[in-house]
């Protein structure tokens, strides 16, 4: 079943590539995706909310926007909030496809069906206006990259090499928070026009919560300690605890009412928790979008993730546990970065060592030394640190559309 689905996708990947030649595209509408095709989340989805509230207020400059998904449960939250959406599987979902002057998109591209935001397989070939948001700042090798430090390719890997190649060159324009990202992503993408105007989604980090439909939550605990790691991309990878250091954690955590949320990569299968923690949740399967938490979250638990470089704008502290620091760059990705050098830490070694600096953070995290460190890793980071990202990624969208008559835009959401 999943090889017919597949095959369904790329033959409708197909009929959008020959159709979007013959299809004229209506100015003024922007279509967004994320998740692959499933998930709410990334840049796309605060910058569809903002579009949202903007058209509340009578003040959106689009003729048309939409969200489009390939998860049916979205769509029908989505449309019971009134709020413009379209179910991908559909002929309308198909057809905005081909009209949409802008397609806004926040992911790379996986196999299997779904496996891409807006169209229906990995590749999407065509007369389109993609513009990519991606969903993080690189330290590790991403796209092109990726396969470059390979070494030597066997021939599909070089075909398909030669295809996503061609893929990224043809997008409209990819976003950055800072100088150091834009020249990451030129050569990732094989595509000069990286444009720094900050992250949608981190202007969430600014103004209230509820403005983008985040409701309060784990409101009984002290502290709110988030452990996010990324995703290990070669075999057996190590655990991060054992069962004892679990027990440990949890004893301290309950002891100074903390609560410890763990939410890992959605392609990670490999890290189970043990069942009946009072102050240790695993919150992967319930939350889709890692800047809900972030949000609420008082201490950051990272290690090669990029998520930390968005946090960095709360500016509370972060700890770097990197067990496995040697084996990660020896069998997964290389780093763009002396990695120990960029990053701010601290680094914790094994979970001892992590556990000291958790429930020693109020002493090292006040540290003089530490702060202009810290500081530093924020300006580095991020050329904009004012909640106004959206507005900025608006002015560019219209700065590339000139509407061929008035507008006429859609109603308030």
């Amino acid at each position: 079943m999943k090889y017919v689905k597949v095959l369904f996708g790329l033959v409708l990947n197909g009929l959008l590539f020959g159709l979007s030649y013959l299809v004229p595209k209506r100015r003024g509408t922007l279509l967004l995706g994320g998740g692959l095709g499933s998930r709410f989340a990334g840049n796309t989805k605060y910058f569809y909310l903002y579009l949202c509230r903007e058209s509340r207020e009578g003040k959106n400059p689009f003729r048309e926007y939409a969200w489009i998904t390939k998860n049916r449960g979205l769509y029908e939250r989505l449309s019971s909030r009134q709020r413009p959406v379209l179910d991908a599987w559909s002929v309308k979902g198909f057809w905005q496809i081909l009209r949409a002057e802008q397609l806004l998109i926040e992911s790379g591209n996986v196999p299997g069906i779904g496996g891409h935001d807006i169209a229906y397989e990995r590749l999407f070939p065509g007369r389109f206006n993609i513009f990519q948001t991606w969903h993080g700042t690189p330290l590790k090798h991403i796209c092109l990259d990726v396969f470059r430090g390979r070494g030597a390719l066997n021939w599909y890997q070089k075909l398909y090499f030669r295809l996503y190649r061609m893929e990224l060159r043809s997008l409209s324009g990819i976003l950055a928070l800072s100088d150091a990202a834009k020249q990451r992503f030129a050569g990732a993408f094989d595509n000069p026009s990286i444009q720094v105007t900050g992250y949608p989604k981190n202007d969430v980090f600014f103004g209230e919560a509820g403005d983008w439909d985040i409701s309060p939550r784990w409101t009984t605990y002290e502290r709110i300690v988030l452990y996010a790691p990324t995703y290990r991309d070669h075999p057996n990878p190590e655990r991060p605890f054992s069962p004892e250091d679990f027990r440990q954690l949890n004893e301290r955590l309950r002891s100074r009412n903390w609560c410890l949320l763990v939410k890992k990569h959605h392609f990670d299968t490999t890290m189970d928790l043990p069942e009946a923690m009072s102050n240790i949740v695993d919150i992967s399967q319930e939350v889709d979008d890692i800047q809900e938490v972030l949000v609420q979250t008082d201490i950051l638990i990272s290690d090669y993730s990029s998520t930390f470089i968005d946090y960095l704008l709360r500016r509370k502290p972060v700890i770097f546990y990197i067990y496995d620091l040697e084996k990660y760059l020896d069998e997964s990705r290389p780093m763009y970065c002396e990695y120990l050098e960029e990053v701010p830490g601290p680094f914790a070694r094994n979970a001892q060592e992590l556990f000291d600096l958790l429930f020693g953070v109020d002493d090292w995290f006040e540290e003089d030394t530490y702060r202009a460190k810290f500081g530093a890793s924020v300006d580095f980071y991020h050329r904009f640190q004012d909640g106004d990202s959206c507005k900025r990624f608006q002015s560019l969208l219209q700065s590339r559309s000139t509407p061929d008559r008035p507008l006429e835009r859609q109603p308030p959401r």
